[in-house]
This record gives structure tokens, C-alpha cells and sequence, in this order.
């Protein structure tokens, strides 16, 4: 003999609440796993820095080096010259001497941001970083999308993501407006919202010449640049 109709309702009530209740743990779970789960790159990387820490000046040095002997080969007014930027090297500097060039440039890196990283996905940079504030302590990664056009390099955020998470763009920008009241983060929330700028830079062997960014291909393990020596 069946349930009366009003018990197999209830039952499947039941059924349904309790159903609910599964899928929305596992979404839960899900999302508390994806936040908590730093991208392979930074951890690598981390790696990388903690085994090479005794050695962090030496390798910026050898950045640094790298960087102005290529760039001296570029003495000729419209000479072109490609130069392949490992991210081991530029972490490296990243993380020994980013934070004092910045000072000599008149700019202060906010307390609540640390060890900064470059790296690449599907062609695209990402700048990722340590968040710290009294809410959080997060991995944050952003991924940019570089589009260069005439004289001009257009930079727009195209993904976002705390630890593992994907986050909205504008989200972010909002907490780190918020949260972050008595910091100068404008030049970040600028860069979020995207920016279009003149990629040309001093010379770094030649006082009457700059060096402007034609090229840019985000390999796996290094940045390939392509820069032509232009009149300053």
C-alpha cells in the first residue's frame, strides 16, 4: 500500500531541502578550497626565493646587468634589438630592489603590499603580490591584457583572482579603496581600471636616445621584448 499523498510530498520536500543543502556545502567547499589555494607560479616562485635568498642582490645585479649590455646595442637611431627577460631573474630584482628604485622615483610601496612577481598565462602577463590587511592575507593575481597600437600601449585587467578565487575586477578596486583609506594605491587603481601610455624609456647607455617598446611576447619562462632606439 503507497504513502498517503501528503506523505510523499513531505518526503520529497525532504529530498529536495536536503539536496539543496549538499550542492550548496560543495559549492562552499569549493570556494573555501579555490581561496585558499595559492597559483603554481607563486608557488614556485616562493620556492625559488627562499632557496636562492643569500643570493637575491647577485641575481638582480645580473639583471640589471642583462638588461643595459642589450640595451647598448641599440645606439643607432631606429635600431631594433629583442631581448629576452627571464622572470627568475626579474622576480629576483623584484624582490631585492623594487621596492628602492620605487623610493628613488618618489613612490612608497603601501605596507599592506609585498613580494611582488611577474609571470605569464595564455600569452598574457600577470603581476601578482601579497595582500595583507586586518581582514585578509591573500595572494592577489592579476592578469593584464597588452595591446600595442602607433606610439601608444594599452593595458587592460582582464582577470583577477585572490589565491585560487576569480574575483570581479571592480570588487577588487573597491576593497582596496576602502580598506585602504590612508595609502596612495591611486597609480593600482588606475592600472586596474586600465591605462593607455607612451612605452618609451631613457636610455640607459645613451643620454641623447630613448628606448621605445615595439614588441612584447610573454613566453613561459621569460618575457621577449622588442625595443627600437629612437631620438630622445
Amino acid at each position: 500500500m503507497s504513502d498517503p499523498p501528503p506523505r510523499r510530498k513531505r518526503r520529497l520536500i525532504q529530498r529536495i531541502v536536503l539536496g539543496t543543502i549538499g550542492v550548496v556545502l560543495l559549492i562552499g567547499l569549493f570556494l573555501f578550497w579555490r581561496w585558499h589555494h595559492t597559483p603554481s607560479y607563486w608557488r614556485a616562485n616562493e620556492a625559488l626565493m627562499d632557496e636562492q635568498e643569500e643570493h637575491l642582490p647577485q641575481l638582480a645585479n645580473e639583471f640589471e646587468s642583462r638588461m643595459i649590455s642589450n640595451a647598448s646595442r641599440l645606439d643607432t637611431e631606429g635600431a631594433d634589438a629583442t631581448l629576452v627577460v627571464p622572470y627568475d631573474l626579474t622576480n629576483a630584482w623584484l624582490r631585492s630592489k623594487f621596492p628602492k628604485w620605487l623610493a628613488n622615483q618618489g613612490y612608497t610601496i603601501p605596507p599592506p603590499f609585498s613580494d611582488f612577481m611577474i609571470a605569464a598565462d595564455d600569452g598574457r602577463p600577470i603581476v601578482a603580490f601579497k595582500l595583507t590587511t586586518p581582514e585578509i592575507e591573500q595572494v592577489i593575481s592579476m592578469r593584464f591584457e597588452v595591446r600595442l597600437s602607433g606610439d601608444r600601449a594599452h593595458i587592460q585587467l582582464d582577470g583577477c583572482h585572490a589565491g585560487g578565487l576569480r574575483v570581479p575586477v571592480n570588487s577588487i578596486a573597491d576593497h582596496l579603496t576602502n580598506k585602504l583609506p590612508a595609502y596612495d594605491i591611486e597609480p593600482l587603481i588606475k592600472l586596474i581600471h586600465g591605462v593607455s601610455i607612451d612605452p618609451v624609456f631613457k636610455h640607459p647607455g645613451h643620454t641623447n636616445r630613448n628606448l621605445r617598446l615595439i614588441g612584447l611576447e610573454m613566453q613561459k619562462d621569460a618575457a621577449v621584448l622588442t625595443l627600437r632606439a629612437e631620438r630622445r
